[in-house]
C-alpha cells in the first residue's frame, strides 16, 4: 500500500505568495511545464518521504514542540537562478539561521522517525523557490534560459511558522502551520 507523501517548508505571507505564483504562471507558460504550480511558493526544509494517516500524528506533535524551540526567520526571495537544465528558481540566501533550522530538522527527524535522505543531507544546502521546470536538454537549454524574460524580484518576510504538505495526487496541499516561538527565550 502507498502510504501519502508529505514534506516540511518554510511558505511565504499571502502578499508575496501571490506575486510568486504569477511568476511562477509565467515561467510555466514559456517553458511548458505546469508541475511548479502544484504546490505553493516554499522553501523545502524536509523533502518529501512517505508515513501513513496515523504514522504522521506523532511527526505532527514533534513538529509542534520542535517549532517552539526556534524564532521567526528572516527570508528573503530574490534574483533569477536555475538548476540547468532542469530548473529555473528564485534564489534564497542560505543564512545562518536558515540552515541551522534545517539542519536541526534533518537531524531530529532522522533520529525520532528514521526519516532520512542521505542525498540532501550530504550535498550543500541550496535554498530556493521552484519557479518551473523545464523538461529541456542540455542544449536546448541554454539559448532558451539566456532570451527567457526574468521580471526582477525581490521579497523579504518574517517566515512565523513550519509547514506540513501533503500530497493530493493532483497536488500539495498545506496541512498543517506549526508556529515558531514568539519571544525570546531566556537563557
Amino acid at each position: 500500500m502507498n502510504h501519502p507523501r508529505w514534506f516540511i517548508a518554510l511558505l511565504s505571507p499571502p502578499p508575496v505568495t501571490t506575486a510568486v505564483e504569477a511568476l511562477a504562471r509565467e515561467s510555466c507558460r514559456y517553458w511548458g511545464d505546469g508541475r511548479a504550480l502544484r504546490s505553493p511558493p516554499h522553501v523545502t526544509l524536509i523533502p518529501p518521504f512517505r508515513r501513513s494517516e496515523d504514522a504522521i500524528a506523532p511527526v505532527k506533535t514533534w513538529l509542534r514542540t520542535t517549532a517552539q524551540k526556534y524564532q521567526p526567520l528572516e527570508m528573503t526571495w530574490s534574483g533569477w537562478d536555475c538548476f540547468a537544465p532542469r530548473v529555473i528558481y528564485l534564489a534564497v540566501p542560505p543564512t545562518e539561521p536558515l540552515r541551522h533550522l534545517r539542519q536541526q530538522l534533518m537531524d531530529g527527524i532522522r533520529d525520532e522517525f528514521a526519516i532520512d535522505h542521505p542525498r540532501d543531507r550530504d550535498r550543500p544546502f541550496c535554498p530556493h523557490v521552484t519557479l518551473a521546470y523545464t523538461g529541456q536538454k542540455h542544449r536546448d537549454f541554454e539559448p532558451l534560459w539566456h532570451t527567457m524574460p526574468k521580471e526582477p524580484f525581490a521579497a523579504t518576510f518574517t517566515a512565523r511558522s513550519l509547514t506540513l504538505l501533503r500530497d493530493s495526487g493532483h497536488g500539495w496541499d498545506v496541512d498543517g502551520h506549526y508556529p515558531f516561538a514568539t519571544e525570546i527565550a531566556e537563557p
